[in-house]
C-alpha cells in the first residue's frame, strides 16, 4: 500500500506519508527509497511537449513492510517494483509556476506468509499488493507544491479487499536556502488521506469498523557526503535522514471495539544514495540507495506487530530516471 515517487513533494510525503516501510507502505521502503521521487513532477511547458513526460522505474528489497505503521509482512523476501510517470502540461512565471499529471503503479511481492495465504487462485500467490494512482500537482513560485491523488490499493492474491483513497500532500522545496553548505534542506511535508472505500485497518484481528482519515508529517534533511573519486564525472554521495509521523484524524487506527489510536507511529532513518555515473545517460539516470529505518509503533499498531513497539528496517534499492 505504498506508492513511491508520487510527485515533486519529496515523493509526495513519501507517498502520502506511507510508502512501504521500509516506508511503511508509504512507510520505510517508501520513505527510504522514496529517493526515486525527489524530483519535480511538472516542470516542462506545453511548447516542450516532446519532453513533457518523465518518470522513474524502481525496485526495492526490504526486510519489513509497514504501511503507515501497520505491519504487512516481516518474513521472507519482500520485493517492491514500481513505475511513476510525471506529465508536465503547463509552465508559467507567476505565482503558479507549473501544473502536471501524475500516474503510477506500485507492487509488493512476498515469499513469506502473506505471499501464500491469499484467497485468489488465478494470480501468483506471491503478489500481495498492486497499487494504482492518478493525480495532479501544482508548483508555486514560493517553493511550495500541492499534489492530489486518487489511489486504489489492491491485492492480486486476495489477502485483503481493495481500498480506495484520496490524498492531498503539501510540500516545500527549501533546498536553495542554504547556499553551498552541502545541506539540501528539510523538505517538510504534510499529508491528508481520506479512505473512500474499504479500510486500511481491515487486517486487524478483529478489524476496525469505519473508514478513516490519516494525517502525516515528515521532513527529509539531506546532506552531501562528497564525491567518490575526482573529476566532473565522480558521483556525489548523499545522506538523507527522513523523519515521519502518522496520526489518525478519525477512525484510521481502530481496534475491533472501534477504539481509535490518535497516534499511530513515527520513524527515523538514514538513507545513502549514489548515482551510477558509469551507466551511459542514454539508458537513463541510475541511482543506488541503501538505508536503515527505526520504526516506533503505538497502541493497536504495536499489538498487530506481535506486541513489538520497535523495529529496525533495512532497504536497498535501484531507480532509473528517464
Amino acid at each position: 500500500m505504498t506508492i513511491q515517487g508520487a510527485a515533486s513533494i519529496a515523493a509526495i510525503a513519501a507517498f502520502a506519508a506511507s510508502a512501504p516501510v521500509a516506508s511503511a507502505q508509504e512507510g520505510v521502503a517508501g520513505t527510504l527509497v522514496g529517493a526515486s521521487a525527489g524530483r519535480s513532477a511538472a516542470t516542462l511547458s506545453v511548447e516542450e511537449a516532446d519532453d513533457a513526460i518523465d518518470g522513474t522505474l524502481s525496485a526495492d528489497l526490504t526486510t519489513h513492510y509497514f504501511f503507515r505503521g501497520l505491519i504487512q509482512e516481516d518474513q521472507g523476501v519482500i520485493f517492491q517494483p514500481a513505475i511513476d510517470l510525471n506529465v508536465g502540461l503547463w509552465e508559467g512565471e507567476g505565482d503558479v509556476t507549473a501544473f502536471g499529471l501524475l500516474l503510477g503503479q506500485w507492487n509488493s511481492l512476498h515469499s513469506g506468509p502473506t505471499g501464500s495465504s491469499g484467497s485468489a487462485s488465478n494470480s501468483p500467490s506471491s503478489w500481495y499488493e498492486s497499487d494504482f494512482y492518478v493525480g495532479c500537482n501544482l508548483d508555486f513560485a514560493a517553493g511550495f507544491s500541492v499534489a492530489a491523488n486518487w489511489v486504489a490499493y489492491t491485492s492480486p492474491n486476495g489477502s485483503y479487499d481493495t481500498i480506495n483513497e484520496i490524498n492531498v500532500a503539501i510540500g516545500m522545496d527549501d533546498s536553495g536556502w542554504y547556499g553551498e553548505s552541502g545541506f539540501g534542506g528539510l523538505a517538510p511535508t504534510l499529508t491528508l488521506a481520506l479512505e473512500t472505500d474499504g479500510q486500511t485497518d481491515q487486517g486487524a484481528e478483529p478489524s476496525g469498523t469505519d473508514q478513516g482519515i490519516f494525517v502525516g508529517f515528515g521532513i527529509a534533511p539531506e546532506f552531501s557526503l562528497g564525491t567518490l573519486g575526482e573529476g566532473d564525472a565522480a558521483p556525489e554521495v548523499t545522506l538523507a535522514v527522513p523523519v515521519n509521523a502518522g496520526f489518525s484524524f478519525s477512525d484510521y487506527y481502530e481496534d475491533g471495539d472501534g477504539d481509535d489510536d490518535r497516534f499511530g507511529y513515527w520513524d527515523v532513518g538514514g538513507v545513502v544514495s549514489m548515482p551510477l555515473s558509469s551507466v551511459p545517460t542514454r539508458f537513463g539516470d541510475w541511482t543506488l540507495t541503501a538505508g536503515v529505518t527505526a520504526v516506533f509503533l503505538s497502541g493497536n499498531q504495536k499489538d498487530l506487530n506481535h506486541d513489538e513497539g520497535f523495529e529496525l528496517v533495512g532497504t536497498v534499492g535501484l531507480s532509473i530516471g528517464f
